[in-house]
């Protein structure tokens, strides 16, 4: 008998060699050799790339500018996705949303910002006759118009995909509970937050931590629309981990900025994992 256990024991892991395999070499490996490079010293300077990195002004900036476009733009985000899916929660059909609201996120996110690129040119594009109208509306010379049209063109691609995603779990609350409490003299506004939102907190609170590390790593729409101008005004950490790498050859100081942004995701999440759990408890107890 125990001789079977260890036979069941040790089939189970063999399950797992196929997986852990992949897991060593397609993340474990390469974060080992991003670590080693970020430690080796400039053949020039000698300076090594962490210490490089926490001396660099402009890498303070862009984490800090990182971390704070990510956290507004996920609350906005996740709020604009709740309050859409309470507006079209059971009317429309589900197949109707799932094949409209999916399409934004099939693009590719380069294409995307090269098409809103195109369309809000000064010069030549769709709103050229608004901007000549008005030089304010002139978003490349600007630092806070171009921050807000990257967090549009990011909103348009993400949002509908969020408001899915809000509507899928909106649609297990059985409708006779909503039914009854508008019965018993409820506001419409009152009853889908307590019976409809409140339940689904603790998913949206995760998928909110998960768009917040995806919004850390911001590169492509930023890179393409700006180039992380004008100025620096849209130089997240990405953009200037990429400049260190590939056009200034110092791969130590951007592997030691992308080791240090993926510890501040790492660190987002350890922090907000007790307020989840608070949630998942607290939707336990009112259901």
């Amino acid at each position: 008998m125990k001789d079977e256990r260890i036979y069941g024991d040790w089939k189970s892991v063999q399950l797992l060699f196929p997986f852990a395999t992949l897991v060593l070499l397609a993340v474990i490996l390469p974060l080992i050799v991003a670590i080693r490079t970020g430690f080796q010293a400039d053949e020039a300077t000698g300076e090594i790339g962490f210490l490089f990195l926490f001396r660099d002004p402009l890498f303070r900036g862009a984490l800090a500018r990182t971390i704070s476009f990510a956290s507004v733009l996920t609350i906005i985000q996740i709020a604009l996705a709740l309050a859409v899916a309470c507006c079209v929660y059971r009317r429309t059909s589900i197949s109707v949303l799932i094949g409209l609201l999916s399409i934004p996120a099939a693009i590719s996110p380069p294409v995307v910002a090269l098409v809103w690129r195109v369309m809000l040119d000064p010069a030549n594009g769709m709103f050229s006759a608004f901007v000549v109208q008005n030089r304010w509306a002139d978003w490349t010379n600007s630092s806070y118009l171009a921050l807000l049209v990257v967090a549009i063109v990011d909103t348009w691609q993400w949002l509908p995909m969020l408001v899915l995603l809000s509507v899928l779990l909106m649609v297990r609350v059985d409708s006779r509970l909503i039914e009854m409490a508008m019965l018993d003299g409820g506001r419409r506004i009152n009853v889908l937050f307590r019976i409809v939102v409140r339940p689904t907190l603790p998913t949206v609170t995760l998928m909110a931590a998960f768009r917040f590390a995806d919004l850390t790593r911001f590169f492509d729409i930023p890179f393409v629309m700006t180039r992380g101008g004008p100025g620096s005004a849209t130089e997240f950490v990405g953009i200037y981990a990429y400049r260190y790498s590939m056009e200034f050859f110092r791969a130590e100081v951007g592997a030691a900025a992308g080791i240090v942004l993926l510890s501040s995701s790492i660190l987002a999440g350890v922090i907000a994992r007790p307020w989840i759990q608070n949630t998942m408890l607290g939707a336990g107890d009112e259901s």
